[in-house]
């Protein structure tokens, strides 16, 4: 048996409760027990093995036998080294050339924090997409060229089981925390033609109460997931408002999506 103890009161909270709830109950059909809002406070060991972790939540603790263990726990930039401006969690603050705050230094990769395409705060997205287009721009930079600008999303996708996930951009809860004045709209469609297979996408947009113009967007499902959240992430970056997003020519066939994809129903349902 595998368990996953996870500190967060739910698995991945980078995404809404529509999308983890989703990947929480795909775990349990898989038989991964999870206890959320729980932290490992001990390993016990006899000789060279781990053999019990002690695991601690608001109603007590208790102890737990284990084959195997991986800590998981985050990532921790290692930039002690370097005495240049910094963000909170320790990562080397660089500009849109990748340059930190000393001339002609560049950082690029895990070690490094951006600025978001959306809010324009700092965001941290350790992420090998992200490290390689920064590596390039450090290459351009340096060699006298136009830098192109790397416009972050934040963009993620993961498989589990017979489920994706993707994520691009706002969230709801990055919506709140930020104060902004926004919509969401959650949905559950077909993947593909009704009358060709009967796998499901559940789709959740954030988009401006005013604007209308789309920030955030998360994808959770079977069939076709990461693609689909791609669309998003062109959308942001080009300004699209969930009304055009609706009307996109998208190519169709049945074994590919319905009529209207899952993306559009929810981009046209949006209040």
């Amino acid at each position: 048996a595998v368990l996953i103890v996870e500190f967060a009161e739910r698995i991945l909270p980078v995404m809404d409760p529509e999308a983890t709830d989703q990947l929480h109950a795909e775990l349990e059909r898989h038989r991964v027990a999870v206890r959320v809002g729980s932290k490992v406070i001990e390993l016990k060991s006899e000789g060279n093995r781990v053999v019990s972790a002690v695991v601690e939540n608001a109603h007590g603790k208790d102890t737990v036998p284990v084959d195997l263990v991986i800590n998981s726990a985050g990532i921790v930039p290692n930039a002690e080294f370097m005495e240049v401006e910094k963000a909170v969690n320790g990562a080397i603050i660089v500009n849109e050339r990748m340059e930190t705050s000393v001339p002609d230094v560049y950082a690029a990769g895990d070690c490094s924090v951006m600025t978001s395409f959306i809010t324009c705060e700092h965001q941290y997205a350790p992420l090998g997409t992200n490290a390689n287009k920064q590596g390039r721009i450090i290459a351009e930079a340096i060699a006298g060229r136009r830098v192109p600008q790397l416009k972050l999303l934040g963009s993620s996708v993961l498989r589990l089981f017979t489920m994706e996930a993707a994520k691009v951009g706002l969230s709801e809860t990055d919506a709140q925390r930020l104060n902004l004045d926004y919509e969401a709209n959650y949905i559950t469609g077909n993947a593909y033609a009704g009358y060709w297979s009967g796998e499901k996408v559940s789709v959740k947009l954030v988009y401006g109460k005013k604007s209308r113009k789309i920030l955030g967007a998360q994808v959770v499902g079977q069939g076709v997931v990461g693609a689909r959240a791609n669309y998003f992430a062109i959308a942001i970056t080009t300004g699209m408002t969930v009304g055009e997003f609706g009307y996109l020519d998208l190519a169709y066939s049945p074994p590919i999506s319905g009529v209207w994809d899952v993306t559009m129903i929810a981009a046209n349902t949006a209040k």
